[in-house]
């Protein structure tokens, strides 16, 4: 993966996109988009009680935690996914081209 900007997270997840297999996309990206959205879900009943009593920094890293767990977990589910699909279907593997063996000739 090219190293360009360490500090931008969307180049982070841009380069994760176009290194994983389809399998770890899935689960990493779809992890994280159902942790975020579960954790939305959990506080959205508790945020305006929250917003008064100043709490609302701890529901919001409650909220980016589960996002980063879900991420995880999604990432270890497309792992055993990939595989499960490679045991199934078999890994290919590059054909090597077999190198010709010269014999030197002695004089």
């Amino acid at each position: 993966m090219p190293d360009d900007d360490l500090r931008n997270t969307g180049s982070l997840f841009a380069d994760l996109w176009r290194e994983l297999s389809w399998p770890l996309r899935l689960g990493l990206f779809g992890g994280l988009v159902a942790g975020l959205a579960y954790g939305i879900y959990l506080v959205s009943q508790e945020a305006s009680e929250a917003w008064r009593t100043g709490w609302l920094r701890l529901l919001v890293l409650f909220i980016l935690g589960l996002s980063v767990l879900g991420g995880f977990l999604g990432l270890v589910a497309g792992v055993i996914l990939d595989f499960a699909i490679k045991a199934v279907l078999g890994e290919r593997k590059p054909e090597m081209k077999k190198k010709k063996k010269r014999r030197r000739e002695r004089e």
